[in-house]
């Protein structure tokens, strides 16, 4: 079985821009256009070996088809090297979908797992006081309707005064949930 690396000539090791040159070098070997005036027989051997360039490299050109690619096919994944020692930007951004050589992620417990996502989900005593001010605005609502119905003075004032306090409380709530986070995590 010939596996994509064979079709661009490429080694598994070969960098993301070795990949690409050599998927270049390989088109302009074998793109159709390029035989000009040829054979029905050679212009369709050139059809079949283009497409299997065009899907090797469809594959090995995106980090995370290529890291996909090499698990089905039983290797670890490789970490991305930069070409001659230079920092090369395309595989920078795909460095971070890479596992570090130490980890395995079939041997992480399930349980590991969900506690972190159990931990993600918790909510402490300060995370509710975002909900004080949506309590205070819906209570100057209702005492506004009431004063108007009953045409009460003191349900008005206090409707009054309850707006500009949960106004306050809007603001004030988040960072007082944000710093009792940052105080808890010292």
């Amino acid at each position: 079985m010939t596996t994509l690396y064979e079709v661009l000539g490429v080694s598994r090791s070969a960098t993301q821009h070795e990949i690409k040159q050599a998927y270049h070098r390989q088109a302009r070997r074998h793109h159709p256009d390029a035989l000009g005036p040829a054979s029905a027989e050679k212009l369709d051997s050139a059809r079949r070996k283009m497409a299997d360039i065009n899907a090797a490299w469809a594959i090995l050109g995106d980090p995370l088809r290529r890291r996909d690619y090499d698990m089905g096919l039983g290797y670890r994944p490789l970490r991305p090297r930069p070409a001659d020692g230079a920092s090369d930007a395309p595989e920078a951004a795909g460095a971070g979908d890479e596992y570090p050589d130490w980890f395995e992620p079939d041997q992480v417990p399930a349980a590991d797992l969900e506690e972190d996502l159990d931990e993600g989900r918790r909510r402490g005593p300060a995370d509710f006081v975002v909900f004080v001010p949506v309590g205070l605005a819906a209570l100057a609502v209702t005492t506004f309707a009431c004063s108007l119905v009953g045409q009460w003075q003191a349900l008005f004032m206090l409707s009054v005064v309850l707006v500009p306090v949960a106004f306050v409380g809007f603001l004030a709530a988040p960072l007082v949930v944000i710093a009792t986070r940052v105080r808890s995590r010292s």
